[in-house]
């Protein structure tokens, strides 16, 4: 039997091993960084440039005529449908500053007009209060002429008694005197 010596094949084996390991990981490595590179270029940084045009359209003036770079592949459809969003959202504001601006001369006349009702209510009121002034006065003028003439009743019944009184005086004496008269003549 032919004796081999294993050590040296052991050895050669074991070399490359490490050797193909090592390749791997390189490998590994290079393909992670490639692959780290390609998403952060195809993903993150077009991710971060619509959330960066974004945020400059909600924090700035509200500049709806921006329009976010187009772009290639899944990306470029994001960014596509988000422009027509935005030009959508810019046509209705439109829409909404025009029927605001329209909306401007009616308001006024309503302001004017319920100035004018204002106005005439409190023309109204002070109208009002003049007339029940007016109408208290008569009430104590009424009520002045009322206790007068109660009082003038009250005197031309005391004297209707007086004058009553008189003239049955006056009945008396004459009957007096015409008795004195009758026992004169007689």
């Amino acid at each position: 039997m032919l004796a081999v010596d294993t050590t040296l094949i052991d050895s050669i084996i074991q070399q490359k091993l490490v050797t193909i390991f090592i390749q791997t990981t390189l490998v590994s490595i290079v393909l992670i960084v490639f692959l780290t590179t390609t998403f952060k270029k195809l993903v993150k940084e077009p991710i971060a440039e619509i959330i960066s045009a974004l945020d400059n359209i909600n924090k700035g003036d509200g500049d709806l005529t921006f329009r976010l770079r187009e772009q290639k592949g899944e990306m470029g459809r994001l960014v596509q449908e988000l422009n027509t969003f935005i030009k959508h959202l810019q046509t209705l504001i439109a829409g909404v500053i025009e029927c605001a601006n329209k909306m401007h001369e009616p308001v006024n006349n309503i302001h004017l007009v319920s100035k004018q009702t204002q106005v005439g209510a409190e023309n109204q009121r002070d109208k009002a209060d003049h007339a029940a002034h007016s109408m208290s006065q008569m009430a104590t003028a009424a009520n002045s002429v009322a206790q007068n003439a109660a009082e003038a009743s009250v005197s031309s019944a005391n004297i209707n008694t007086d004058s009553q009184a008189a003239d049955n005086e006056l009945k008396e004496m004459a009957n007096t005197i015409n008795q004195l008269s009758n026992d004169i003549t007689e």
